[in-house]
């Protein structure tokens, strides 16, 4: 079993090319509306598990203070390129989220995109890492793969040893993508409630909930035709608690108390 930034190494030219098909456009558009909801003045923000930036450039551009971590530096070499074409500047740091290089209260917000909290070898040190650098009333937004996407997928293929086990013993599954690396890692699915336990019990408050993509599947043609109002109808419905477990991912939003 390789460490996750093994498998990014491998396949960080081409990552930035898995995310052009509709449902991943339509999953963007969704958390740009849910970022903007809880990050709207500038700042100091840390971006953690960068991957190739699509968030650290997003904030530079926006003249927010940005650095950017991940412990794969070959994705930390493909957000070098980007930041010169796109003329913005990030200060890039190879490192993990439970052990980050920063005094207490350094950073205003804190970003986990693309299920980095599911990622790390220990979930709950890399969330008291992120309660301890935030400056008081900071915020932290970040997504995690959801348990109930894991647990349909075990029953759907009638692997009920499986799915039991998934629930009681073992949370973590591996996953990779055979035709990119032969490298597999371990993630740690979320229940909605389950996450919201820790984040709390490190000190924050939770401000926003969402699932993102609660109302498909769809029709890839017809998404991508129909982008922009099928987006609406998502973040308009995306909090729906009785929603949350339709969604492969899940959006948290908190302060720091």
């Amino acid at each position: 079993m390789s460490e996750s930034w093994d498998y990014y190494d491998d396949i960080a030219r081409f990552y930035d090319g898995q995310y052009e098909e509709p449902y991943w456009h339509l999953y963007h558009e969704i958390l740009h509306k849910l970022v903007g909801d809880s990050i709207q003045t500038d700042g100091r923000l840390l971006d953690l598990g960068t991957g190739t930036g699509r968030w650290a450039i997003h904030f530079a551009a926006l003249d927010f203070d940005v650095t950017a971590i991940d412990p794969s530096k070959e994705m930390l070499s493909v957000l070098e390129g980007k930041s010169r074409d796109y003329d913005v500047q990030i200060n890039l740091i190879d490192a993990t989220a439970e052990s980050l290089p920063f005094d207490d209260r350094s950073f205003d917000y804190v970003t986990a995109m693309g299920d980095v909290i599911s990622y790390t070898r220990d979930h709950e040190r890399a969330i008291f890492e992120v309660y301890r650098v935030l400056r008081q009333n900071g915020r932290f937004l970040l997504t995690v793969d959801s348990a109930y996407a894991f647990l349909q997928d075990f029953l759907s293929h009638t692997e009920f040893s499986r799915a039991e086990s998934f629930l009681l013993a073992d949370r973590y599954v591996t996953i990779g993508d055979v035709k990119m690396s032969r490298r597999s890692f371990r993630t740690y699915p979320f229940f909605p409630e389950e996450l919201r336990s820790k984040l709390e019990r490190a000190g924050f408050r939770v401000i926003d909930t969402a699932g993102m993509v609660v109302l498909g599947p769809y029709v890839n043609s017809r998404l991508a035709s129909s982008l922009p109002e099928v987006a609406e109808w998502e973040y308009r419905f995306c909090r729906e608690s009785e929603l949350l477990g339709r969604a492969e991912h899940l959006f948290f939003a908190c302060e720091k108390g």
